[in-house]
């Protein structure tokens, strides 16, 4: 009777748990999918910050851009109100030269390289420039070609058309060095001179 007893309230049955192994094999499976998941975030962050930055740099090559635009068009005006005005008047220093411009100040173009092409961003009104704020990643560098010489810097006797080079270059971490270069050409339009 005892041992029947104990064969009906056995404690073993064939019914079995987790062992430590099978527990440590899942929590390791499931730590390879939260790690992957990890990773593939942390690479569409830096896409994203990537893209950001691209954004960023075409605007600023298109705000130069516009700015040297009106510049040309500034002289035209004034042309045409009375003062002969040459049409690159305010542009001949950056001819097969590397300029800066600070299109927040409507400042006249300056000659610049290296680190003194880095924009500043200031955040409390949003701008960058290259006088107050904290220094940003991005460098604009502007110079301006005669087009059809074959090379920046020879000058035909008239110059009738520029090409404008504005190239914006960063740093973005792991992507390494980021250029973006904007490139016009420009016609002495509406003043013969």
């Amino acid at each position: 009777m005892t041992s029947s007893f104990f064969k009906k309230n056995n404690v073993r049955s064939d019914k079995r748990g987790f062992s430590l192994f099978e527990t440590l094999v899942a929590i390791f499976l499931l730590m390879l999918a939260v790690a992957a998941a990890m990773s593939l975030t942390q690479k569409s962050l830096s896409t994203a910050y990537l893209s950001r930055d691209n954004v960023i740099a075409s605007y600023l090559a298109q705000d130069a851009m516009e700015y040297v635009r009106a510049i040309r068009d500034h002289n035209y005006i004034v042309s045409n109100s009375g003062t002969i005005t040459p049409w690159l008047t305010g542009l001949t220093g950056c001819i097969a030269a590397t300029c800066g411009v600070d299109t927040t100040t409507g400042g006249a173009m300056f000659g610049c390289s290296g680190a003194s092409c880095q924009l500043k961003f200031n955040s409390t009104t949003g701008h960058y420039n290259y006088l107050s704020g904290t220094a940003s990643p991005f460098s604009r560098e502007i110079t301006l070609c005669h087009v059809g010489t074959g090379a920046c810097g020879i000058a035909p006797s008239e110059t009738y058309e520029m090409s404008i080079i504005i190239t914006i270059k960063w740093k973005a971490g792991a992507f390494g060095d980021q250029t973006v270069v904007l490139r016009e050409n420009i016609s002495n339009w509406g003043n013969p001179l």
